[in-house]
């Protein structure tokens, strides 16, 4: 498994939640394009400007493959709204499940 995790933090709560309302109309409409890969995001409820993506992918080549789909999809909201960012990708080094 290979993990893309995305944190931003926007000028304000409003900013956050365009991009995430971005995030949640525009990203279904790729479903099929990258099989078993899951996606998950989370809203920081004590900081509501600040938000953070978590793509669990099957490898390497869908992580390339989700960042190619994101340049059109999800890339000129973010040059827009400017958040800072910080991204960590890599092989899931320990998955536990409790």
């Amino acid at each position: 498994m290979y993990e893309k995790i995305f944190s931003n933090t926007f000028a304000s709560r409003e900013d956050c939640e365009m991009f995430l309302m971005v995030l949640k109309q525009q990203w279904p409409q790729m479903k099929g394009q990258l099989p078993g890969a899951r996606l998950e995001i989370v809203h920081d409820t004590e900081t509501p400007h600040m938000m953070q993506a978590a793509w669990n992918l099957k490898d390497s080549a869908q992580a390339d493959q989700m960042t190619e789909l994101s340049m059109d999809v999800i890339l000129p909201y973010h040059r827009q709204l400017a958040p800072k960012s910080m991204a960590l990708d890599g092989d899931l080094n320990w998955p536990m499940v409790f």
